[in-house]
């Protein structure tokens, strides 16, 4: 069986499969294992969280969820460089996912106004609220970066 990924090819991506055989937890326990040490450790936590991204680091799914904990975790959300990392993971899973689910859309856009981007944060909420028009949730962001970019 061949497999191919959008952003690498098929040999590459039968390459990259085989690789991720070798020493490999599945999704779900990458997750607990990172649950149970967010409280007490979140650089341990953080350390397992990368470790997911080298094996999971093609799925849209998971580069959205990756970047949203970054964002909103308190043990996580305060550093820089896990800002940054987010913005790259959100900006990765709306490049992999095409730009056309708005729970990604939502998860940039937070990316971007954390990383002082409030402009851009701005307009990628309003495609994502285009998307998700009934979400209370991506509203109240999409008002949260109008009222930051109205106090510049």
């Amino acid at each position: 069986m061949v497999f191919q990924s959008r952003s690498l090819g098929k040999l590459e991506a039968a390459r990259k499969i085989g690789e991720l055989r070798k020493g490999y937890m599945p999704l779900g326990q990458y997750r607990k294992l990172f649950a149970s040490k967010l409280k007490k450790d979140p650089r341990g936590a953080l350390d397992v969280l990368r470790e997911a991204l080298r094996y999971y680091g093609e799925d849209p799914g998971f580069l959205n969820e990756a970047a949203w904990i970054l964002l909103t975790e308190k043990g996580l959300s305060g550093d820089r460089e896990n800002l940054r990392l987010a913005l790259e993971l959100a900006e990765k899973a709306v490049r992999m996912g095409g730009g056309g689910e708005g729970s990604i859309l939502d998860t940039l856009a937070l990316a971007l106004f954390k990383n002082g981007r409030p402009a851009r944060a701005l307009a990628v909420q309003e495609k994502a609220l285009g998307l998700m028009p009934g979400s209370a949730d991506l509203r109240k962001r999409l008002l949260l970066y109008r009222k930051a970019l109205e106090r510049k």
